[in-house]
């Protein structure tokens, strides 16, 4: 999951929030600065549910500084870096559509695998069983070393 956090720019306000979600059990794997004035943290913390970010989001906005929480798809780094590879210009469209979807399935657990430290965390990044992302990373011959 990755989150936005809203905030005033102060000095240790970034610490404070990474001491709740350390004492809360929460791995934060990335984080960016963002807005103008520095005023958006973004966080991706692949094991971070639902449930456990709403039960955390009072704790933040009672951080000195922190002014709203939300979810969001993608941190700004990995949304410019998409809009550049939105189609990879070596990615081939030769052959069926099953084909094609193979190559693009095997690109997305590629990219994805380096993120998620566990055949699970990845499951559960994108939505499916951890069967079915075992199943899929020995038939693409993306094993963990």
């Amino acid at each position: 999951m990755r989150i936005k956090i809203l905030c005033q720019n102060r000095v240790g306000l970034l610490r404070d929030i990474l001491d709740l979600l350390l004492e809360s059990g929460v791995d934060v794997v990335r984080g960016e600065v963002g807005g103008e004035r520095g005023e958006a943290i973004y966080l991706a913390c692949p094991d971070l549910v639902d449930q456990q970010l709403q039960a955390l989001m009072p704790r933040l906005k009672g951080i000195g500084g922190v002014t709203g929480v939300a979810q969001v798809e993608l941190l700004p780094g990995e949304r410019r870096r998409g809009d550049a590879d939105a189609l990879p210009g070596g990615f081939s469209l030769d052959g069926s559509l099953g084909e094609i979807l193979g190559r693009f399935e095997k690109a997305v657990l590629q990219r994805l695998l380096g993120e998620y430290p566990s055949s699970r965390l990845l499951a559960r990044r994108l939505g499916v069983s951890h069967t079915t992302i075992a199943n899929k990373l020995r038939q693409h011959g993306l094993g963990r070393e």
